[in-house]
């Protein structure tokens, strides 16, 4: 008799380094709950139309075995493409670094009201560069559990930099992850996402950040977990 061979599974890291330092609706608590469906198929593509810090993406490329050939992601924020472009452009890293550290050596008020305005400039251009990067990174440093968001419609920040931020924010230095697979496509809108040919190895995750815990008991909007 032939030799039984057992099939191919994803396997995956469940600790992976961060993409962002930090951000809200984080899909990162759900990769232990996740873990079995995602090691049962062997996916070369995951699609996550809403992006952020791609943390199902990062669990499967991080994984010590990884058979993850590409990451098709959506993100409206444009200082999150612009960190995601950093991520895959390696030449853009020095310059987000400097900027950091200009930022870092003034007074959180200089640097302050410079970051804002960048961030809101280029939220307003959909210009995507290492300065809105630097941007995305020090807001999500500074303020209260990493929001990053403007008020509806006006492209301007609704949030301030928060107190006790301030110590990390003066010795915070980005720590990139392991650089993406080949095929890595980035869109500026979930209904833009141009999905593989063949789906049959591809992953999407189309819940949006805020969809809550997926534990039992079901949750229901009034729980804080929907």
């Amino acid at each position: 008799m032939p030799p039984v061979i057992a099939p191919v599974t994803s396997s995956i890291c469940l600790k992976p380094v961060p993409l962002l330092p930090r951000g809200t609706g984080s899909k990162r608590k759900h990769i232990p709950k996740l873990a079995e469906i995602l090691t049962a198929v062997p996916f070369d593509t995951v699609v996550e139309p809403f992006g952020q810090g791609l943390w199902i993406s990062q669990a499967l490329h991080q994984a010590k075995n990884s058979i993850l050939k590409g990451i098709i992601a959506a993100e409206s924020m444009v200082d999150m493409r612009s960190i995601w472009m950093a991520w895959a452009t390696p030449g853009w890293r020095p310059e987000i670094e400097s900027w950091l550290r200009k930022w870092q050596l003034l007074s959180i008020k200089e640097s302050w009201l410079e970051i804002k305005a960048v961030w809101e400039t280029h939220q307003s251009t959909g210009e995507v560069c290492p300065l809105a990067a630097a941007a995305g990174l020090a807001v999500r440093i500074l303020t209260f559990s990493g929001i990053c968001r403007d008020t509806p419609g006006s492209g301007r920040l609704n949030i301030k930099w928060n107190k006790s931020q301030l110590k990390r924010w003066s010795r915070y230095t980005p720590i990139w992850p392991k650089s993406p697979p080949a095929c890595f496509q980035i869109y500026e809108d979930y209904g833009q996402v141009q999905y593989p040919a063949d789906t049959s190895k591809t992953l999407s995750l189309i819940d949006p950040p805020y969809a809550g815990d997926i534990s039992a008991p079901p949750p229901t909007r009034r729980s804080g977990r929907y």
